[in-house]
């Protein structure tokens, strides 16, 4: 008798809990509604800020690859979007145009920008530090900017500074992406002694060699031979016409 007394009152006990249910959801039906529309809301509220994301990014990066000048790059993408990967990117690449510039000659014209290479020497620094001060947390462009800003240096004669950021891309604890560049690093590493002789520029001077003036004249500066005596021109000889 015992296990059916248990049995029934489980069963009482679960209906008495459907019951109470059924009685809550009656008396609260309105706040249950809302509340579901309020999550269904959100779900399409989450959606759609997604697919504005997705397209912000995709609108950044299509200026990004468009723009080549600093101005353009700093008024259409850095200041217009905020998301850290692209502006780290439009850094960099405002660095590398600079370091175009520098190459090309002094003054130099590139993109219908003009500078001295002192001028974009100073550029490409600034915008390599941006990445290097801003953006640690992208590590595949903060190593290209640390390229860059070595690349500075050896242009700017700074061989010891160079070498040194060179190193610290080396070290066990740089990150996956600067040890990813390091045949570039070692190429460049192993060439800067190189670099950094001076380069002699021209010819050296000829030395010509002493001429000894014959018949003992002296030589004046300038290299013209004073002879000491001016040899006679034998005279013509005269011919004689008979007329018969």
């Amino acid at each position: 008798m015992v296990p059916e007394e248990g049995k029934e009152l489980r069963s009482n006990d679960l209906a008495t809990s459907f019951a109470g249910l059924y009685i809550f959801l009656r008396q609260n039906w309105m706040f249950l509604t809302l509340i579901i529309a309020l999550i269904v809301l959100a779900i399409e509220l989450y959606k759609i800020h997604q697919t504005n994301v997705l397209d912000t990014q995709r609108q950044a990066r299509a200026q990004l690859a468009e723009y080549q000048t600093p101005q353009d790059l700093q008024k259409h993408v850095i200041s217009k979007f905020s998301i850290p990967a692209v502006q780290a990117q439009a850094y960099v690449k405002i660095g590398e145009f600079y370091l175009t510039l520098v190459n090309l000659g002094n003054p130099p014209k590139f993109g219908g920008v003009t500078a001295t290479k002192q001028q974009a020497l100073h550029g490409a620094a600034m915008a390599f530090d941006a990445v290097v001060h801003k953006f640690s947390n992208q590590p595949l462009t903060y190593a290209r900017a640390e390229l860059g800003l070595a690349q500075v240096y050896e242009d700017r004669g700074q061989w010891a500074k160079a070498k040194a950021l060179y190193q610290s891309m080396l070290a066990p604890q740089a990150s996956a992406a600067e040890k990813s560049m390091a045949v570039l690093i070692e190429y460049r590493l192993h060439r800067l002694g190189r670099w950094a002789r001076p380069v002699l520029i021209g010819y050296a001077p000829v030395q010509k060699p002493a001429v000894t003036p014959v018949g003992g004249g002296s030589v004046k500066p300038g290299g013209n031979t004073t002879p000491t005596a001016v040899p006679k021109t034998p005279a013509k000889p005269t011919s004689v016409t008979t007329k018969p």
